[in-house]
């Protein structure tokens, strides 16, 4: 029903939700069947567990990833989701020392009001610095619509207008992202 739904030529991620239990972990995957580019987990540590689970797509953490959870995002292909700076120039050091690049994806705070860049011309000047950081490509920028499943979609909206707006931004200061999704 769904993939009806989605645009001609878009692609749809599949948000897995992995369960600890005192046994191991167990992985609902009830919509694994979708297809899309990758995986969508909370953490980094839900995507290691996956990954040697023999899960072969790419994983993209939605969440915060910690310092110590760097060599893991290394390691893995993880993409992170990336909300400040400092983060991605870690990163990109990283990446450097081991020969890999780095993919990550920009979080834009657009409404939700948790995590990622604001929508302003000083956020776009960070991005388009890490843009130029060695060892890392900037596959995708994201969103998260705070009041989607409410009737008035007013907030959509303006989350969408929002978002656009610093797509366009970035473009000004020829960042060009391949992957835009909410």
């Amino acid at each position: 029903y769904i993939r009806n739904k989605v645009k001609i030529g878009a692609e749809m991620g599949i948000n897995v939700s992995v369960v600890e239990e005192i046994n191991g972990t167990q992985i609902r995957t009830s919509n694994s069947g979708w297809g899309g580019p990758f995986f969508w987990v909370a953490t980094v540590d839900e995507a290691v567990n996956l990954i040697e689970e023999g899960r072969k797509k790419p994983f993209l953490v939605l969440g915060i990833s910690f310092e110590e959870q760097y060599e893991d995002i290394i390691k893995y292909g993880i993409r992170p989701a990336i909300c400040e700076y400092e983060t991605a120039r870690k990163l990109s050091e990283l990446a450097v020392r081991e020969h890999k690049i780095c993919q990550i994806h920009i979080k834009v705070d657009t409404g939700m009001s948790r995590i990622g860049f604001q929508v302003s011309e000083e956020a776009a000047d960070i991005i388009a610095q890490i843009s130029n950081l060695p060892n890392i490509h900037i596959e995708g920028i994201f969103t998260h619509f705070a009041k989607a499943d409410e009737y008035d979609k007013s907030a959509t909206h303006r989350q969408i207008e929002l978002f656009q707006q610093m797509i366009q931004m970035l473009a000004a200061r020829e960042v060009s992202i391949p992957i835009h999704h909410c």
